[in-house]
């Protein structure tokens, strides 16, 4: 695993791992649309992420370093969490489902 996923991987919730998205991808060119919605699957803590880059190419290079999919207009990146939801986290639904932010250029 490459060290920008470990680092999405640490973030303890949607909004850090927002920001630590931005952080990583805005070398390649501005953001657009982000969205990070929390889910859990067998018992572990998973971020889905989309978002849209300014232009294709850095769409590309973002596929390329992190190892993202195209999903109809979005980039998609499953990041599962260190920590295990307990039920109770607010990192987790039903809590905090989703961190949503529209960034126009």
């Amino acid at each position: 695993m490459n060290l920008m996923l470990k680092r999405l991987r640490a973030c303890p919730d949607a909004q850090a791992l927002a920001t630590e998205l931005v952080h990583t991808c805005t070398r390649y060119g501005p953001i657009r649309y982000l969205k990070v919605l929390m889910a859990t699957h067998r018992g572990r803590l998973q971020a889905l992420c989309f978002w849209q880059m300014g232009t294709a190419a850095a769409e590309q290079q973002v596929m390329d370093a992190l190892s993202a999919r195209r999903v109809a207009n979005y980039l998609v990146l499953v990041v599962a969490m260190q920590q295990p939801w307990d039920g109770e986290s607010a990192a987790a639904p039903p809590s905090s489902p989703s961190w949503e932010h529209a960034l126009w250029t």
